[in-house]
């Protein structure tokens, strides 16, 4: 989906992506798969994709996300918390069995 007008309120299309054109307006919350920003936006982001803040953007919010690229030119002013992956089990949790040694 790609607004480019303004938009009170939220927006939740979390198995969607979502672009917010040069000309948007965004006031409120964003919930999407991935997400692209270039117009002004105030609220937060909520994606378990990647956010895109482009050159042209002006955002202010926090951000939840597993990826974050913000162009240089962007305004941005909030906090971003990257969700992360648990890291796979390298080492056996198990314990070793004793072997019987043979004579």
């Amino acid at each position: 989906m790609v607004i480019d007008g303004p938009v009170k309120g939220n927006i939740e299309m979390e198995t969607h992506n979502f672009t917010l054109g040069p000309d948007g307006r965004v006031e409120g919350e964003i919930r999407a798969r991935n997400i692209s920003i270039s117009g002004k936006m105030k609220g937060n982001i909520k994606t378990p994709g990647k956010i895109e803040i482009t050159e042209q953007a002006v955002f202010q919010g926090d951000i939840l996300a597993k990826s974050i690229a913000v162009e240089n030119g962007a305004f941005f002013k909030g906090s971003v918390k990257l969700i992360t992956e648990p890291p796979q089990k390298i080492f056996s949790t198990e314990k070793p069995t004793a072997k019987k040694a043979e004579a």
